[in-house]
């Protein structure tokens, strides 16, 4: 059966920096008081640099529809995005497998993490 938005990916569940550990060290980090335009390119970049190109999965932190296909967002997109969704932004690749997860409370942190076969 192949997979549909709402349900974990295949396959998931091994961080990016080894087997057997549930703690992965962020891949990037940004001040947390940084201006908006410069979250927005940090994050276009990070996207693009983790293969997050064309269409991408978008959680939405809704119930009734927990992911949203779209196409990968760029900059003018991404203050669109803040606005409406809660933080983590978590995007997954269409290929079901790269996640990455931002976050932010004393800084910005990015978290990728890759599937498993």
């Amino acid at each position: 059966m192949p997979w549909s938005p709402g349900r974990r990916p295949p396959g998931w569940g091994r961080p990016s920096n080894g087997p057997g550990t549930s703690f992965t060290e962020p891949a990037e980090r940004l001040r947390d008081d940084t201006p908006p335009e410069r979250l927005d390119a940090w994050l276009e970049v990070l996207l693009t640099t983790q293969g997050l190109t064309g269409r991408v999965h978008l959680a939405s932190h809704l119930g009734i529809q927990p992911w949203l296909e779209c196409r990968a967002p760029g900059r003018a997109d991404l203050a669109r995005v803040r606005g409406a969704i809660e933080e983590p932004w978590m995007f997954l690749s269409s290929s079901l497998d790269t996640l990455v997860v931002t976050e932010g409370e004393y800084h910005y942190a990015a978290h990728v993490l890759r599937g498993g076969s």
